[in-house]
């Protein structure tokens, strides 16, 4: 456990130094996602993640990953990302990342995850999302699987947007696990809080 503090910690400590150098770029943009799913009381999964993209480029994009019980299995993530299609109402975008999971249920495994993401927005306060994503072993003894994050419909309202969705991966057994859910998102107009 001390390992993980210490790794989190360095990891916090490097994205904010880069941030810090590279965030003084007029066209750079930050974006901080903190958020978890909860179930019944108890966390279902936690997320931070820390990107920073200039232009269709996102050169640092990095995070922590549980799904409720850390101890059991956690992701750590890196990687880059391209705005392959960028118009006013559809957004085309492909990231890769390099996924360390570490837990007494990962087996230290190592990925490369390919995820790409679908947007449409029809309207200023309405928006469509799909995203879905691959884990590619790096270990010959564990298996390639897909998942569909998720495919989401929001509707904004001034700072809050509202949203219902659907997300699905598969089981040991081979049979998809499907879970439907509703999101609730906080976005400060100007970009900045305070």
């Amino acid at each position: 456990m001390k390992n993980v503090k210490i790794r989190f910690r360095f990891v916090f400590v490097l994205c904010l130094v880069v941030v810090g150098l590279c965030g003084s770029f007029a066209s750079a943009q930050t974006t901080l996602d903190a958020s978890a799913g909860v179930f019944d009381k108890k966390a279902t999964y936690r997320l931070a993640e820390l990107s920073q993209s200039w232009g269709r480029w996102t050169l640092l994009d990095v995070g922590y990953l549980d799904f409720g019980e850390p101890k059991g299995y956690r992701e750590w993530f890196a990687g880059i990302g391209y705005k392959i299609f960028s118009s006013p109402k559809f957004e085309l975008e492909e990231r890769v990342f390099f996924v360390q999971s570490e837990g007494q249920e990962a087996d230290h495994a190592r990925f490369v995850q390919p995820w790409m993401g679908l947007t449409y927005t029809p309207h200023r306060r309405i928006n469509f999302e799909i995203a879905g994503l691959v884990y590619v072993p790096l270990k010959k003894d564990k298996k390639v699987t897909w998942l569909l994050e998720d495919a989401k419909v929001e509707l904004k309202l001034s700072v809050f947007a509202l949203g219902v969705g659907y997300g699905a991966n598969p089981e040991g057994n081979g049979e998809w696990r499907n879970k439907p859910f509703v999101t609730a998102t906080i976005s400060p107009a100007s970009g900045k809080f305070g």
